[in-house]
């Protein structure tokens, strides 16, 4: 076993009471495997552990590389996810209704002139305020010229709450500080205190 900054390194897979006592937060354990492991074995050695661990504050990713690995990261507890809840949903509520005003706009004034290259289909105007703007598949990337505020939305259900997204918004606002700071692991802890709370209208 090895030690690193932000990790544990175990060669081979170890006793899951070992596993666990290593992790903290913002410290993951590291099992090496065998190089010549094939992932389909990474993965059920992966499940195996998740299901020894027995704990849903505990994430077990399985990942291909020389050597394989399965990386353990503990997550946001109930109850800091709790002392966030409120922050949390007035955060989704905040990009929820900002989301479905620039895509509004965007929709209703962008979309045709960005369709035909026009010059000023870059930029968008809502209450007073300029966001700089780029459709990308089904989703449209808007960005506030004064303080870079970033909101990243699904152009055809901008109520969509994407974990990813959401943690970009907040940090990009400089607000939130709460659940910023729970999110330690980033995307991973959104995703957690999301489901936490019951926030319904994620995007897959």
């Amino acid at each position: 076993m090895g030690e690193g900054r932000r990790s544990v390194v175990f060669d081979g897979v170890p006793p899951a009471e070992e596993v666990r006592r290593s992790v903290v937060r913002g410290r993951h354990a590291v099992v090496r495997l065998n190089a010549a492991t094939e992932m389909p074995t990474v993965s059920r050695l992966a499940t195996a552990l998740r299901s020894e661990l027995a704990r849903d504050d505990l994430l077990v990713l399985a990942s291909p590389g020389d050597p394989p690995t399965i990386r353990v990261i503990r997550l946001v507890d109930e109850h800091e996810a709790h002392e966030c809840r409120a922050e949390l949903e007035t955060l989704v509520a905040d990009f929820r209704r900002l989301a479905r005003r620039l895509v509004g706009r965007f929709r209703a004034e962008v979309a045709p002139d960005w369709e035909r290259e026009e010059p000023d289909a870059g930029r968008i105007e809502v209450d007073g305020a300029e966001w700089w703007l780029s459709p990308h598949g089904e989703h449209c990337r808007f960005e506030h010229l004064g303080s870079g505020h970033v909101v990243e939305a699904d152009v055809m259900r901008p109520e969509a709450v994407d974990p990813g997204f959401l943690l970009l918004f907040a940090e990009s606002s400089g607000g939130y500080a709460k659940v910023r700071a729970a999110c330690a692991e980033g995307f991973h802890d959104m995703c957690r205190m999301l489901e936490l709370a019951g926030v319904t209208g994620t995007a897959g």
